[in-house]
């Protein structure tokens, strides 16, 4: 087949890649079901887009940007197309590249292919992700955004309308013309001619490294294909080879040979379990149906030759036998269960003939062109076995749709694109609307504007604000600045503190010193922080431990030795104050009768041997001397009966009593004084005439005066016996 001179073949074969380009520019010239733009994170399985489709509606899907991963230590992002090349036995979908945007429309998983239309395979809620292993989303980075926008599965002759509005007959667009706009095949050129070519159509691609059978610095793959218009590209991606991709290492050694996943596919379970056990790790084992024997593996996860230490689950599929085939219903059911075709039937007649099935029908109504009543279509289609039908729908016609009302041309937005900006406020002055400006890089020269805001034809009555993006030229390429070289952490162990500074000179910001002692020498460096060979661009402090020599050994010191409580029992009390100078307090005194001499201990708290740390008071118990024994008591006969005396005797006895004892007592204690041990003084002395009792009606001029003296203390002072007088007074 004959081909140009940039590679774009002729127009028969280039019909198929026309269709998906025109789809964008035909968005606003075909009705639309519907139209959105999603942003569809990486992180979650499946994303809820909100729009319902028909099965066999024509979607288009054009690529918003965005970049996302699919996790790992160091993760690498890709654009939404995913990782070309690379495609995993276990994730949601196999036949399409890794981290490849995926669509899920109830049990069906497609691709998705942008600037392409894709027929949804079902009816149903559209749903997107990311192709990857199930259960594995969590660890997923970054996002990318989407446009949607569906067509009826019903618009006649939709392909035919693509190709003409897009290519046009055969002899309207010159051969030098076409080939400025189409993409040329790079493929299989150097990045260096690929740029050259390029230069030429005043386009700059951006460049994606990856594996592939090509040398390295190759052309491998091109977005867009080849043959596509350049009009419609916003951007051109070229993926440059780095080589063939290396197959697993199966290493030499034992130690070596554990990191890689073996091949455990059609060995038995036992055999299975008794490898992993030499590498470990221990596996989950999930049954299935396949063509091997019940009980050998036939599937496992990971693949062969795969890193165990990047590996946090194994999987063993294991077999159980060949799989049962269905049971077929006989012959007069099978007939029962098949849609039967209600198209261009009344809705009664259909309601009907379902009723024959036992089946009911939900009735959506919509414009066609067939009479009002009439069946214009039906979920499932005819011939579809009834069994695995859960509902039946059928759209009912309400007639032709009415013809929307025409407008006049002040009210829709005109095509400003490659004007110029004075041209542009002019012609919309006349629909009295002012524009904003923005201002950017593209392909158009300095001035004009180079993209609108609403899209041509959109009605102006329902806008708010105009947008106008005015070009700046084209962007001018950024230099190429190589990166410094990392700065690595040195081995300073075993230097001095001076080298290590000296060493450290490069550093943005001065270590931090810690003494302490080791097994070196004092003055060098026994441990750093971090470790040798860290970048120091993500060191936030480092940290020198110098070496303050040997660790002295602590001295031996002996305990003091304990006081213990000596056995003061039969001492005097002096000995045994003495025996107790040593003592942190002074012990308590209480005095007792006992078999003991008099001033003797007799008992003490606490007893002989006791650690006197630990004592709070100590108690000397005094001996009194024996205790007196009593007289045994003798019966008394009752005293008889007396006749009761008057008062006035009981007053004047009580008297005399009172005065004759007071006598006597002063007579005896007269500079009387006494000393006991327990340091206590009492003293008594003859002062003057006074009574003591209130009972007397005249007294002696006798007193007396107390001074009670408790141990060192002064004297409380004396204690008056007033007279009878005073009394009276």
């Amino acid at each position: 087949m004959a081909t140009t001179s940039v590679g774009v073949k002729t127009r028969d074969q280039a019909c198929a890649s026309a269709i998906a380009v025109a789809a964008a520019t035909l968005l606003f010239v075909a009705p639309l079901h519907a139209q959105l733009t999603i942003a569809v994170p990486a992180n979650q399985e499946w994303v809820d887009t909100g729009m319902d489709v028909m099965q066999g509606d024509q979607v288009v899907f054009l690529n918003r940007g965005g970049q996302w991963s699919n996790g790992g230590k160091a993760p690498r992002y890709v654009s939404a197309r995913g990782f070309d090349g690379v495609r995993l036995p276990n994730s949601r979908l196999p036949d399409a590249p890794l981290a490849a945007l995926i669509g899920h429309i109830r049990n069906s998983i497609f691709l998705v292919r942008f600037d392409y239309q894709i027929q949804m395979p079902a009816a149903g809620r559209l749903y997107l992700g990311m192709n990857d292993v199930p259960g594995t989303y969590s660890d997923n980075l970054g996002n990318v955004s989407v446009s949607i926008r569906s067509y009826p599965s019903r618009i006649p002759n939709l392909k035919k309308q693509i190709l003409k509005d897009v290519l046009g007959p055969p002899e309207s667009a010159p051969a030098l013309s076409t080939q400025r706009l189409r993409m040329p095949d790079l493929r299989k050129h150097s990045l260096k001619d690929a740029f050259g070519i390029l230069s030429k159509y005043h386009r700059t691609p951006r460049v994606e490294q990856g594996s592939s059978d090509l040398p390295r610095g190759l052309v491998y793959d091109q977005e867009p294909p080849p043959g596509t218009d350049l009009a419609t590209v916003r951007e051109i991606v070229l993926h440059v080879s780095e080589g063939s991709r290396p197959p697993p290492e199966l290493p030499p050694g034992p130690s070596t040979r554990q990191l890689r996943m073996p091949d455990l596919r059609r060995h038995t379970l036992k055999d299975s379990f008794g490898i992993l056990s030499k590498y470990n790790r221990k596996a989950r084992v999930e049954q299935g149906f396949s063509d091997l024997p019940r009980g050998l593996v036939y599937d496992q996860e990971p693949p062969p030759g795969t890193d165990l230490a990047n590996v946090r689950e194994i999987v063993l599929h294991v077999s159980e036998g060949l799989r049962p085939p269905a049971e077929l219903p006989p012959e007069p059911s099978t007939r029962q269960l098949r849609m039967p075709d209600l198209r261009k039937h009344s809705l009664k007649d259909a309601v009907v003939t379902l009723s024959k099935y036992r089946r009911k029908a939900r009735v959506e109504q919509g414009f066609s062109d067939l009479p009002r009543g009439l069946v214009y279509d039906q979920e499932p289609p005819p011939g579809t076995d009834l069994a695995n039908v859960r509902e039946i729908v059928l759209h009912v016609s309400n007639g032709e749709k009415p013809e929307a009302p025409t407008v006049p041309p002040t009210l829709r937005m005109p095509d400003l694109r490659r004007h110029g900006l004075k041209d542009a406020v002019g012609t919309l002055s006349k629909y009295r609307r002012k524009p904003r400006v923005e201002h950017g890089f593209s392909d158009l020269p300095d001035g004009l504007v180079y993209d609108q805001e609403p899209p041509l034809g959109t009605d102006l009555a329902n806008v708010r604000e105009i947008v106008l993006h005015v070009s700046d030229g084209v962007r001018p390429e950024a230099p190429t600045v190589p990166p410094p070289p990392p700065l690595l952490m040195p081995d300073l162990r075993r230097h001095s503190l001076r080298d290590a500074f000296a060493a450290l000179s490069n550093y943005h910001g001065e270590p931090r010193v810690e003494h302490g002692f080791s097994d070196l020498a004092k003055g060098l460096v026994y441990d750093q922080e971090p470790q040798p060979g860290n970048d120091l661009a993500n060191v936030r402090e480092i940290v020198l431990h110098v070496s303050d020599g040997v660790r002295p050994e602590a001295p031996t010191v002996p305990p003091p030795p304990t006081l213990r409580m000596p056995d003061l029992r039969r001492h005097s009390l002096k000995d045994a104050f003495a025996a107790l100078s040593n003592y942190h307090g002074e012990p308590r005194v209480e005095h007792g009768f006992s078999d003991l001499a008099r001033g003797l201990v007799y008992d003490q708290e606490p007893p002989p041997g006791t650690d006197l740390a630990t004592v709070h008071d100590v108690v000397l118990h005094v001996s009194d001397g024996t205790k007196p024994s009593l007289p045994p008591p003798h019966p008394t006969p009752p005293p008889p009966p007396t006749p009761p005396l008057p008062r006035l005797f009981w007053q004047a006895a009580a008297a005399i009593a009172v005065t004759t004892s007071v006598l006597a007592a002063a007579n005896a204690v007269r500079h009387l004084r006494w000393k006991r041990a327990s340091n206590v003084k009492v003293s008594l002395d003859l002062t003057g005439a006074s009574s003591v009792s209130p009972l007397t009606t005249a007294a002696l001029p006798v007193g007396l005066q107390g001074r009670l003296e408790m141990g060192d203390a002064s004297p409380v002072g004396p204690i008056p016996v007033k007279t009878e007088e005073q009394r009276h007074e």
